[in-house]
């Protein structure tokens, strides 16, 4: 028997019309100055929401209540974005500091991947880059955890000193940014570094003349297609293509395939994956919704890939009858945490939580632990730096 997928679900002039939209609120986005430019780090998972969102209305598989709690959700961010919600944000840890504290992480990281390099090679030499993703930080979680969050850090300091003229120190940092991106074997390749620069322009008030990054911008693009044609091959075209739909995957096949009867979970769920990273559950008490939904939609298991299930998905399985009130709740933490920053530093680092809230909880929620790891290397660096100065 036939399982439908996306392309069989979805009609092409609703994926046009999804991307038109979408383009329509991101240039709304960015006249009311949520948006600083089109390089915001959070303007890819908005596309991810309100494209899904599009789509799951014009195909009728969410209900009049999803609808309404998404647009409250959307109202709240939009309304509490300016002077409307008082939250003052405060430098708790300077520019300055975050500089010092780069060329420190900068050190750490370059022996952690080192150390990598020797025992597992590099991840783009594998011969299978697919499995290999899975399978390259295997016993050494804690590595990938750091370059993650090094990736933003670093990348940030090579703009700061570009801007302050110390231009190959830039370079050295930024080379080594767009290494570890590689070594972390996202999809998206080089691309993350536009964000990285959009939290940079926002709080340094730098106007962006899209016509002359445009050879840059082509370079970024390109580095994600070479990734596609790494791991797919020959037909990383029709792959690259499908990705663009299969933003609205995990929602798609969860209310299409009317899967909310098999799947009950508790709020806890969210926080499943970070405390088997924090060693307080030995295992995972819950499948991860994305290859649960692979798994009850196309019989298919792996407890390692799966769509991101998103606001919707999320709401409704945790929240059951009361997910309006999830939506709200999530709209004022996604809101809160964005005021709150008062660096790009800080920026960046409370989007990483704040941001995949919109798509994959207990990806946050890991993030969240990773920020925790983040914060005691400083707190080190930050002690040893006191000691030896005294």
């Amino acid at each position: 028997m036939h399982i439908p997928i996306l392309t069989d679900i979805i009609p092409l002039h609703i994926i046009i019309l999804g991307i038109l939209f979408y383009i329509i609120v991101a240039r709304y986005l960015k006249k009311r100055f949520f948006f600083h430019d089109y390089f915001d780090p959070t303007i890819l998972i908005f596309f991810q929401i309100v494209f899904t969102f599009f789509v799951l209305t014009f195909l009728g598989l969410i209900n009049l209540g999803h609808f309404f709690s998404f647009v409250v959700f959307c109202w709240i961010i939009l309304y509490f974005d300016k002077t409307r919600l008082k939250i003052y944000s405060y430098v708790l840890i300077n520019e300055k500091i975050w500089l010092e504290f780069a060329s420190f992480l900068f050190l750490i990281v370059c022996s952690m991947n080192l150390y990598l390099f020797f025992t597992k090679g590099f991840l783009l030499f594998q011969d299978d880059i697919g499995n290999a993703k899975q399978e390259f930080y295997q016993g050494a979680g804690i590595f990938k955890r750091i370059n993650q969050l090094a990736v933003p850090i670093i990348g940030l300091s090579s703009f700061y000193y570009w801007y302050q003229g110390k231009k190959y120190l830039a370079s050295i940092f930024m080379f080594f940014s767009a290494f570890l991106l590689l070594t972390l074997g996202s999809k998206s390749a080089l691309i993350d570094i536009m964000f990285v620069f959009g939290a940079y322009s926002r709080f340094k008030k730098i106007e962006i003349n899209y016509a002359k990054m445009m050879p840059i911008l082509i370079g970024l693009f390109m580095s994600s297609l070479f990734l596609f044609y790494l791991i797919y091959g020959d037909s990383f075209m029709g792959d690259f293509a499908y990705r663009i739909i299969a933003f609205s995957d995990g929602p798609v096949y969860y209310f299409y395939g009317n899967l909310s009867k098999y799947i009950n979970y508790p709020i806890s769920y969210m926080f499943d994956s970070m405390f088997v990273g924090m060693r307080i559950y030995g295992n995972l008490h819950f499948s991860s919704l994305g290859p649960l939904i692979n798994s009850l939609y196309f019989n298919y298991d792996s407890d390692l890939v799966g769509p991101n299930p998103q606001i919707f998905v999320e709401a409704d399985v945790m929240a059951k009858n009361f997910y309006f009130f999830y939506y709200v709740i999530v709209g004022f933490i996604f809101i809160i945490g964005r005021k709150l920053t008062a660096t790009p530093f800080s920026f960046l680092l409370m989007n990483s939580f704040i941001a995949p809230l919109l798509i994959d909880t207990q990806y946050a929620f890991s993030n969240l632990f990773s920020l925790l790891i983040l914060f005691v290397i400083f707190f080190f660096y930050f002690i040893s730096k006191k000691i030896f100065l005294l």
